[in-house]
């Protein structure tokens, strides 16, 4: 045991020494440094900086990320659109025989070659070009005058060959004769006149493109109508026989409830919204066209809708006007009317 004491402190103080050698003389800490120890000369500062460490990771170094592979873009063909369906020219000439234009009488011929314009045109707002002074009369006597400048608006209430009867406004005693070239009433006349000839062309030809519809769907050009029963006996009444619901009632989650349809082509929802007066101008019995709904987003807001074609009065008779109803949930919560340009 006294031995073993004996070498343990033998080896203390050899290692004292050596330390010390280590640290005190240079050349010696150099040798064991690069020859024992694997480490590098301070004079090889690169050799250990950190960008020539090898890429490996450690405690306190990060992985380096793997470059990002991008594998080559490949050219992507184009499907072309599906060719559009079309009818057989027998079929179509078929479908514009049953749907033919109307032809209209001329516009110089409609209003009389601008000596009779038709009186329901009147009252109607027109714009002066030259500017007029209304002559204010009272108790017979003249108290001055009513300017209007030129550019302004006064309101026609009567027509008299090249002549316009106008007033400042609608409920005026004081009125005056200018000259029908004097305001702009035909040039509004004629576009009126346009804008009419375009929805009678437009209901055509909506018509038309819903009879060619039908045939490539695999149905008849034109609806049938469901009949009436009315009985021959007037003690004993049938009632009428109710129309068969045809399509409509699926539910689609982002459009809501589909719109219920009768054999008629009429949208349950929008004949309820007529009956409720809430399509300005329109009667049931005058509506000539029902549109197949379809689902569309207004505003970014889903709908179902569904066009109506229905008559209106106008100087030069009943024309078509359009409208789009907007459905959810088997009810119109708006109806916008379509403008022809």
């Amino acid at each position: 045991m006294r031995a073993f004491l004996i070498i343990i402190l033998i080896l203390f103080l050899v290692g004292g020494v050596a330390t010390g050698v280590y640290f005190a003389v240079p050349p010696v800490k150099e040798f064991v440094d690069e020859n024992l120890l694997g480490k590098s000369s301070p004079g090889d500062s690169k050799a250990g900086s950190p960008e020539n460490l090898p890429d490996l990771p450690g405690k306190d170094r990060e992985p380096l990320a793997k470059p990002e592979v991008i594998p080559p873009t490949l050219p992507v063909k184009s499907q072309p659109p599906p060719p559009p369906r079309k009818l057989s020219a027998a079929r179509e000439a078929a479908v514009v025989a049953k749907y033919p234009h109307k032809k209209f009488m001329s516009l110089e011929k409609a209003v009389g070659n601008w000596q009779r314009i038709p009186q329901k045109l009147f009252p109607r707002e027109v714009t002066l070009r030259n500017g007029i002074e209304f002559p204010v009369v009272i108790n017979g006597q003249a108290s001055g005058t009513i300017p209007v400048q030129p550019g302004g608006l006064a309101v026609a209430v009567l027509q008299k060959g090249n002549l316009l009867l106008v007033r400042p406004n609608a409920r005026s005693p004081y009125q005056k004769y200018v000259g029908l070239h004097e305001t702009n009433l035909k040039k509004d006349v004629t576009n009126l006149y346009n804008k009419n000839l375009k929805r009678w062309h437009r209901y055509v030809e909506n018509q038309r493109q819903d009879a060619r519809d039908r045939i490539l769907d695999g149905m008849p050009m034109t609806r049938k109508e469901v009949p009436q029963v009315v009985s021959s006996v007037a003690q004993h009444p049938v009632p009428s026989v109710p129309v068969t619901k045809t399509s409509g009632g699926t539910f689609d989650p982002v459009f809501g409830k589909a719109p219920k349809v009768d054999a008629r082509g009429q949208v349950t929802a929008a004949v309820n919204s007529i009956r409720r007066n809430e399509l300005k101008n329109c009667q049931l019995q005058f509506v000539q066209r029902w549109g197949r709904p379809k689902k569309e987003r207004i505003k970014g807001r889903p709908y179902w809708t569904v066009d109506v074609t229905f008559l209106v009065d106008s100087i030069f008779g009943r024309f078509p006007q359009e409208a789009k109803a907007m459905i959810r949930n088997e009810r119109v919560e708006k109806w916008t009317i379509i403008e022809i340009d």
